[in-house]
């Protein structure tokens, strides 16, 4: 009875606003258990849900997800309610964030999976979604839209940051409308791969782009932009000749902290395969929130 008490809490706790994903697991069995000892019925979701704060009397700190993540991928991303995105379902939307583009894009978040596709497509991407396998294995979604000409792009490993650090140094950021930084950053981008620069999103418009510097070259940038309100997504380019060197750790945490400051939530994706980056990510202290694919598809008549 214990263990099945334990696993059906788990589950319970994972979908609560703001859970961090990475908690240990012995972490987890100890509040699991500290609320059964003072007598909360652990099946009882909306009495755990009160008092998960419990977390901070175990032991230290627990970093946990801004529930404006959650809002913001349910409300501004998918068009669905807050309900349904924590839910165990799979759910199939029509494009909101995406509106107008052909491809579809699905999110993996713990155990399910939530799908943004174009309008005329629901009915073939409801079929998918019932599938009890996993949605991001290319051979199975390539079966199933046969009639589709299908570009596969990720996984995509996507995180957060959800507290600042103490810097150990100065950070430094170039404004592009000021003749001289913007002078700086060109030749910065001389340097770079067109398609790296590209990727890497550092604007033409940004007043707030971190940088490092390896004497009085940029060697190293960071920059972000809103996606809605309160999300900032983050993209870093670095010369390639001072790869793997710190630079891009450096300037993500330089810009995070700023956004941070600035109560904004700092947001890094990259691809699964690039364990570089994400181990970057991770000593920047952003936590896995959730893997995506996206597929480009193209009906073939």
């Amino acid at each position: 009875m214990i263990p099945q008490m334990i696993v059906s809490g788990m589950r319970m706790v994972r979908n609560f606003p703001g859970f961090n994903r990475d908690l240990n697991f012995i972490l987890i069995i100890k509040f699991l258990v500290h609320c059964k000892s003072v007598g909360y019925n652990i099946f009882n979701e909306e009495l755990l849900e009160s008092v998960y704060f419990s977390l901070f009397i175990l032991g230290g700190v627990v970093l946990m997800f801004d529930s404006r993540i959650d809002t913001f991928w349910a409300t501004e991303y998918f068009g669905c309610t807050i309900s349904d995105f924590r839910n165990s379902e799979n759910i199939v939307c029509p494009h909101k964030f995406l509106h107008g583009s052909s491809g579809a894009f699905i999110m993996k978040i713990n155990d399910k999976y939530i799908l943004s596709v174009p309008p005329e497509y629901i009915e073939t991407f409801n079929h998918i979604s019932k599938h009890d396998g996993d949605l991001f294995n290319e051979q199975f979604l390539r079966e199933s839209l046969f009639n589709f000409q299908m570009t596969y792009i990720g996984p995509s490993w996507i995180g957060y940051r959800s507290s600042r650090t103490v810097q150990k140094e100065e950070p430094c950021f170039l404004n592009y409308s000021n003749t001289i930084d913007r002078k700086l950053l060109e030749e910065f981008q001389k340097s770079c791969d067109e398609s790296e620069w590209s990727h890497g999103g550092i604007g033409e418009h940004s007043e707030r782009i971190a940088v490092k510097y390896n004497r009085n070259e940029v060697v190293s940038a960071a920059d972000y932009h809103l996606w809605g309100k309160n999300i900032a997504h983050i993209g870093i380019i670095t010369h390639p000749q001072y790869r793997k060197k710190g630079y891009a750790k450096a300037v993500l945490n330089d810009i995070s902290e700023n956004l941070l400051l600035h109560n904004l939530i700092p947001q890094y994706r990259t691809l699964c395969s690039n364990t570089g980056a994400i181990n970057t990510a991770i000593s920047c202290d952003f936590r896995l929130y959730a893997t995506h694919i996206f597929l480009r598809l193209y009906r073939i008549l």
